[in-house]
């Protein structure tokens, strides 16, 4: 993941007028107990918060802010835009897009300890290996918008049955990294069965999945059927 961020940025900087920060926090959370990586993410998230405050203090509008973060980082930058809210007197960062944000202790959470679409004035969730454990992230709709890659659980091109879900876990990095050069369009759907029986077929161009995507006018659920390579997109 990692390394696919690095990649991420090099994309970002050579497509639009950004400045991009990283935050590395490969130690704080490489500990075996999951719990303490968790408690670790709120105190990094701390840290960024006060980094990006001191940046709109000085003239970057909050509204121009996009932040991301995969598993435990979608997590800690879902704590990161909270805590930016306190720290600004209730400003909101513009973009939150958590991938696959981590599921495990957090799916019982309140909206205030995990990820939720007050976060940021727009939270778009690509889900890629959602639901109970084995999978990792959060089954829940939490955002503004939800995409749901095919049935949000099962990938193509990851090994099934596996109770090693992180092929698919990953996936929601590798869809969001591809997004900057090949935008995939997702259907506003109910389930992943009505897509496959052609029940979503309205309206599906209308918003895509990853960097491009739009804010809807409502909570929206979308799904999307992909491929096993980039650019992911079916059609």
């Amino acid at each position: 993941t990692k390394l696919l961020l690095i990649f991420d940025r090099l994309d970002i900087l050579a497509k639009v007028d950004y400045h991009v920060i990283i935050l590395d926090w490969e130690g704080e959370a490489s500990s075996i107990n999951y719990v303490e990586s968790a408690q670790n993410a709120r105190v990094i998230a701390a840290a960024g918060a006060i980094l990006l405050s001191d940046a709109v203090q000085n003239g970057i509008k909050p509204e121009n802010i996009h932040i991301t973060g995969h598993s435990l980082g979608g997590q800690l930058m879902g704590f990161l835009a909270q805590r930016f809210q306190a720290v600004t007197g209730g400003k909101r960062i513009g973009r939150f897009t958590p991938l696959d944000a981590a599921g495990p202790i957090f799916d019982e959470c309140p909206a205030e300890a995990r990820v939720d679409e007050t976060d940021a004035d727009y939270v778009d969730f690509i889900h890629t290996d959602s639901g109970r454990l084995p999978a990792l992230s959060m089954a829940a709709n939490v955002g503004d918008a939800d995409f749901y890659v095919n049935d949000g659980r099962h990938q193509p091109g990851c090994p099934t049955p596996s109770l090693d879900t992180n092929c698919e876990h990953q996936r929601a990095v590798q869809i969001w990294v591809s997004s900057f050069d090949i935008s995939c369009y997702a259907c506003p759907c109910e389930s992943y069965q009505d897509l496959e029986n052609g029940l979503c077929s309205n309206n599906c161009r209308l918003n895509a999945i990853g960097f491009y995507s739009q804010k809807p006018a409502q909570k929206t659920t979308y799904y999307l059927e992909t491929t096993d390579k980039k650019p992911f997109c079916v059609k």
